[in-house]
């Protein structure tokens, strides 16, 4: 914020707040990041809120209003070109980076397999099959590392990697008292219901030490972590 780049945008409707965005100003470019809407805007009103906030960048100098990353189908509307994401992931040349990486590589084409067959079963997709297959997916994820857990692959890779004293930063984008009223107007995977919410700090709490995210910067730059520690966070 000290440099001004943070631009934030309200949009009112019969005098309350019905939508927000965010993103940022950087050169000649804005970086949309992030939106949300009330449940009872108009779709009509969506699309011109986006229209009304590149207007903005506009006029406050942008030449570029990058959407960043995702195929969202609003995107389609408004972006004229598309760019190519890369990942670069860099490793020592030792048996505990060879493991981790193929570990991260098995668990990649594992989800991308179950979505991939997930999507099959449900073409064309409709808001019920779509809440059906992400229930699929949080099922088979939940399986998976239950068997992880269990048969004691989870401490082994730790042994291996080292990775088993490194804290543990768990995000929450957004936390709802009805998964499936909310998934009909927000992205379902980055939904997480109250009630789950509060068996997942239960079980942190009985195997990780609670401390913020100062603390674990602080650490990093200085002590080392000989516990395992978890700092929740949300966006």
């Amino acid at each position: 914020m000290a440099q001004g780049w943070l631009r934030l945008f309200v949009l009112k409707l019969n005098g309350g707040t019905v939508a927000a965005l965010y993103g940022f100003m950087y050169g000649k470019k804005f970086y949309f990041y992030q939106s949300g809407f009330d449940l009872v805007t108009p779709v009509q009103c969506r699309s011109r809120y986006y229209g009304l906030a590149i207007e903005a960048a506009i006029g406050d100098g942008a030449e570029e209003f990058d959407l960043l990353h995702g195929d969202e189908k609003y995107k389609s509307l408004w972006a004229k070109n598309q760019r190519d994401l890369v990942r670069m992931e860099l490793c020592p040349p030792t048996s505990r980076a060879w493991m981790y990486t193929k570990t991260i590589t098995w668990s990649r084409l594992a989800r991308k397999a179950v979505r991939t067959s997930l999507t099959m079963l449900h073409s064309p997709i409709s808001s019920e099959a779509k809440i059906e297959v992400s229930y699929m997916k949080a099922t088979f994820k939940t399986a998976a590392s239950i068997g992880i857990r269990l048969t004691g692959v989870d401490r082994l890779v730790g042994a291996l990697t080292g990775s088993s004293r490194i804290p543990a930063v768990i995000s929450y984008h957004r936390v709802v008292e009805n998964i499936e009223e909310s998934s009909r107007s927000s992205i379902s995977s980055m939904l997480i219901s109250t009630r789950m919410f509060e068996q997942h700090l239960d079980w942190i709490g009985r195997h990780y030490e609670f401390i913020s995210l100062d603390d674990i910067g602080s650490r990093l730059n200085g002590d080392k972590f000989y516990e395992a520690h978890s700092s929740p966070s949300f966006r």
